[in-house]
């Protein structure tokens, strides 16, 4: 649907807003774990422009396709898979939702932006439960 792309580039302005602002430790062990195939579409398309990490999903085949890596102890969740995973982490505060300040109501419109801390039992522990077919 076209209206879901609406704000794609506002969205990943906002994540960045949110990612660049973590200590230096935090940033360099970091992943982003986006809910959807849109989410992660628009980070692979526009974050390098905020020198953003990798983009992981566990949507469909995105999940067989990279898994962040064993040593990311933080998380920049994005999405509505949130609230299923956020007790697989030590901590979780969600620091912002995406707007794509045109006023469309689409899937991604006020989904939540949450940065995650200590992956209980580490990356490679949560992973399988981020897998969803949908």
């Amino acid at each position: 649907m076209a209206q879901d792309s609406v704000g794609w580039p506002v969205y990943v302005r906002q994540i960045a807003s949110v990612f660049t602002p973590l200590p230096v430790a935090d940033r360099a062990q970091a992943a982003i774990v986006a809910s959807n195939y849109g989410e992660a579409g628009a980070l692979d398309r526009y974050g390098a422009r905020y020198r953003l990490p990798r983009v992981y999903s566990g949507q469909n085949q995105l999940w067989y396709d990279a898994r962040p890596p064993a040593t990311a102890t933080s998380v920049i969740f994005v999405g509505g898979q949130f609230e299923d995973v956020r007790s697989r982490f030590r901590s979780c505060v969600v620091a912002a939702r995406l707007d794509n300040e045109v006023g469309v109501d689409n899937e991604e419109q006020g989904e939540p932006i949450a940065v995650c801390h200590d992956p209980i039992g580490g990356c490679a522990t949560v992973w399988p439960a981020l897998r969803h077919e949908d």
